[in-house]
């Protein structure tokens, strides 16, 4: 589960919960549970930087830093082909 929100202008901040199953055999492992949390900075409407921190809530997940860049390459279409094509589906 995750969600994102705006802060203030640019900013912003994300926050996720997720979860890998256990697994049996010799090389079973158990649960992991983790946690994933950090600020983002909008650079443009297609490009975002992020970075946090990404930690254990059950499980053996180590903690870990994560820096990235999100792009949203649907924006590459343009936005009246985007349109065109919802419209063809009734949105």
């Amino acid at each position: 589960m995750s969600a994102g929100f705006p802060i203030a202008g640019p900013a912003g901040w994300a926050v996720e919960v997720f979860g890998y199953p256990g697994t049996r055999g010799p090389a079973g492992a158990p649960p992991v549970v983790g946690l994933l949390t950090g600020p983002t900075v909008a650079l443009s409407r297609v490009l975002v930087l992020d970075a946090g921190i990404v930690t254990g809530i059950a499980g053996t997940q180590p903690t870990m830093w994560y820096v990235g860049v999100t792009w949203n390459i649907g924006q590459l279409a343009g936005r009246s082909s985007g349109a065109r094509r919802l419209a063809d589906f009734g949105l």
